[in-house]
């Protein structure tokens, strides 16, 4: 299991999380994952993406970057508490999700 997996760059954890949103309604199913979670995820990774684009462009202010910020707080957050509900891993090339058996830690 891998020590970290969460992305260190902004880029790179839209990324992933615009991953798992196609990724995890074809195992809703299997491994019960309420359709709440998914659509909670989908609205958290459209604002922190809409927030990183006002906050990169030339028009962005201090407080556009100080919402980014807490936009990908909490998407975060929010990838790091379904990956610990749900129990599973993401492979190291970021290309697939997996059950495991064992109890997934959040951090």
């Amino acid at each position: 299991m891998e020590k970290e997996w969460m992305p260190h760059t902004r880029t790179a954890q839209l990324a992933m999380a615009k991953r798992w949103i196609k990724m995890l309604p074809d195992r809703e199913k299997e491994w019960q994952i309420p359709k709440k979670m998914i659509k909670r995820m989908r609205e958290l990774a459209e604002n922190a993406e809409a927030l990183h684009t006002i906050a990169e462009s030339i028009e962005g202010t201090k407080e556009d970057d100080t919402r980014m910020k807490t936009a990908f707080h909490e998407l975060v957050a929010y990838m790091k508490d379904i990956r610990a509900q749900i129990g599973f891993y993401t492979a190291a090339d970021g290309s697939g999700l997996y059950r495991s058996r064992f109890p997934v830690r959040a951090s």
